[in-house]
């Protein structure tokens, strides 16, 4: 779960500090708009893409949903109620909440095979010793 939250935490980060774009609520204030490559904005009003909060609760509702399946519908609906609640106050386009879903998933994809991949070869690693001990047990004393 902490793996998925920090994959999207950093994807979500990368593309922050790729794209400037002015968040609706600001847009809505000034009356213009403006989305490109960054300049390096440091004002949040301007890093709207993608939903970091939708990244995030996806990516760990994903989790949660794939460890204890049955807690899947509580903590799905929890995180579409972060992804929605983004939208009527001013922070993000929904075009910023759906990638930022899409970043969560992804991260809980990508989370689960790295942590599958660790698991594997932790107990490959872990028999092959078992097997040498016994190996070398029965040469220590033959029959």
């Amino acid at each position: 779960m902490l793996l998925a939250h920090a994959i999207a935490t950093g994807a979500k980060t990368i593309l922050k500090k790729s794209i400037d774009r002015t968040r609706p609520g600001r847009a809505l204030k000034d009356g213009r708009h403006r989305a490109k490559a960054a300049e390096g904005a440091s004002d949040t009003d301007f890093n709207s893409f993608p939903s970091g909060h939708t990244a995030g609760a996806v990516g760990v509702a994903q989790a949660i949903a794939h460890e204890t399946p049955q807690f899947a519908g509580p903590a799905r609906s929890w995180a579409a109620g972060i992804a929605a609640a983004q939208l009527p106050r001013g922070a993000h386009y929904p075009s910023d909440v759906l990638v930022g879903a899409a970043i969560g998933w992804t991260a809980d994809a990508v989370a689960g095979a790295a942590l599958h991949f660790a698991e594997r070869a932790i107990l490959s690693a872990l028999g092959n010793r078992a097997d040498q001990r016994a190996i070398a047990e029965a040469e220590a004393h033959p029959s």
